[in-house]
């Protein structure tokens, strides 16, 4: 994981420790049932909580004080699932206050932060499949760019040219094993491109970048 593709997410003290201590539990459980990788999960993010919270002389800060916990999306993902799964079965009044205010802590800024990187990797994805479906159309001339090109690079900028778009969406173009443009793959090609739209507008984002093949 980059650190770009990281989140931080702002909350208590308090809500941290729930989210430490039902960490714990999980990790606990994942060991018992021999589930390695939830057991990992459950450790990467009480050790991002060690990391990060602002110790005080060793001591845990004050439970009101605001914390910043960055990791990477899954782990949010996690801590979300887990604080849900344990207020679908509250122990008493107590922990389920406290485990639905982490919850509404983390959630909002989670879910948002995921909903924009969906957006992000799905308007990057049309565009190579708009530039794909480019080349389908201009196959011939496609095809002579390549083999006029005296390497990968030259033939990426050749077919970026060619296409008009940026030379990193070109060698998707450039990557491609041109037997793959049959009938049928240009069917899925634009199949698979309408419905990127499609969850695009379904999120309100209405596509700026599109070739329109």
């Amino acid at each position: 994981m980059t650190d770009s593709d990281a989140t931080t997410a702002r909350l208590t003290a308090r809500s941290w420790s729930v989210i430490d201590a039902m960490m714990d539990n999980v990790g606990h459980s994942a060991r018992f049932d021999e589930d390695t990788q939830l057991e990992d999960a459950a450790l990467a993010v009480r050790q991002a909580g060690w990391d990060q919270v602002p110790w005080i002389d060793g001591e845990w800060p004050p439970m009101d004080q605001a914390l910043e916990i960055r990791m990477s999306p899954g782990l949010w993902r996690l801590v979300v699932e887990r604080l849900r799964y344990s207020l679908a079965r509250p122990v008493d009044d107590e922990c389920e206050a406290l485990e639905r205010a982490a919850l509404v802590e983390v959630e909002r800024q989670v879910d948002s932060t995921d909903q924009a990187r969906q957006i992000q990797l799905a308007t990057q994805r049309l565009e190579v499949l708009d530039a794909v479906a480019l080349a389908q159309n201009r196959y011939a001339e496609v095809s002579e760019a390549i083999a006029a090109s005296a390497d990968k690079y030259e033939a990426r900028a050749a077919v970026g040219r060619l296409l008009g778009v940026r030379e990193d969406i070109a060698g998707a173009v450039t990557d491609l094993i041109w037997f793959r443009l049959t009938a049928a793959d240009r069917r899925q090609v634009r199949e698979d491109r309408d419905e990127i739209v499609a969850e695009l507008r379904a999120a309100g984002v209405e596509p700026t970048w599109a070739s329109r093949p």
